[in-house]
């Protein structure tokens, strides 16, 4: 369950996501270099954080290799209005939609190969704490038990 100031943060994004989609220029250019930067690979399971309108999302299935992706936001619009723009990128790529707060990613098991988040983390109230809580959802790292 959603706290009341990111309840007020979903529905400030979710009622206006065209909008967004039409205006975000550096968010849609920082998934365009977040997605560069990540490793030439293949990912069997990758979990996306607040993916607004799926800017990053597109970019990553459409320049890399992925088995399946969680795409979570805090709204349930922007989930929307991303199935729709990545629709016809999906390729082989399994995918889910879920509404979660990326900073409590409650019920989800360390299953992940790659953990992305564009322009999300900002809105973390601690920052530390719930990279801390992604962290452990890292198969490599719950496996091994080493810190990153």
């Amino acid at each position: 369950m959603l706290d009341t100031r990111k309840h007020r943060i979903a529905n400030s994004f979710g009622t206006k996501a065209d909008d967004y989609a039409r205006t975000a220029m550096l968010q849609e250019q920082t998934a365009q270099i977040l997605a560069r930067h990540i490793p030439k690979k293949r990912y069997e399971r990758v979990l996306e954080i607040g993916c607004g309108t799926g800017f990053l999302s597109h970019e990553l299935l459409i320049k890399h290799d992925i088995g399946h992706i969680d795409v979570t936001d805090l709204s349930q619009d922007m989930l929307d209005f991303t199935a729709q723009i990545i629709e016809g990128c999906r390729k082989q790529t399994a995918t889910s939609f879920f509404v979660m707060d990326g900073e409590h990613p409650d019920g989800l098991a360390a299953q992940y190969d790659l953990i992305v988040a564009g322009m999300a983390v900002q809105w973390f109230e601690d920052p530390l704490a719930g990279l801390e809580r992604l962290r452990l959802l890292l198969k490599v790292v719950a496996a091994v038990g080493v810190g990153v």
